[in-house]
């Protein structure tokens, strides 16, 4: 896939996301989580995704490792992925990948998606 594709796609699942968010009748019905937070501040961000979803915070809920989820249907990628331990090594994955042009381009583009999301546009 181009990495122009890539953005398109990236932006196309982020725009519906946000939609969601701002929708009167999911209103109360949705939580972003920040994959950063989740692997920057594990615990106090399960904390406050146990409290939306109205679940006692056991810590166990943190070794993910530990779990075997069900993968059925899932790309051998994201099933693999699932089954490792929460670490920031995706964080910020894309602009170590995509040539320094192409971050650019995508950050140009989609800059208000960034924006909303709570990432600096530039």
């Amino acid at each position: 896939a181009s990495a122009a594709g890539a953005g398109r796609y990236w932006a196309s699942i982020m725009t519906l996301g946000l939609q969601a968010e701002n929708s009167p009748e999911l209103a109360g019905r949705i939580l972003r989580v920040r994959y950063e937070d989740l692997c920057e501040r594990p615990e106090p961000t399960m904390h406050g995704v146990c409290r939306f979803l109205g679940e006692d915070f056991e810590g166990e809920i943190l070794n993910l490792e530990r779990r075997r989820p069900s993968v059925a249907g899932m790309e051998l990628e994201t099933a693999d992925r699932l089954r490792l331990p929460l670490n920031a090594s995706a964080v910020g994955r894309w602009r170590r990948d995509l040539r320094p042009e192409d971050a650019e381009a995508i950050r140009h583009a989609y800059a208000p998606i960034f924006t909303s999301l709570g990432y600096a546009a530039a």
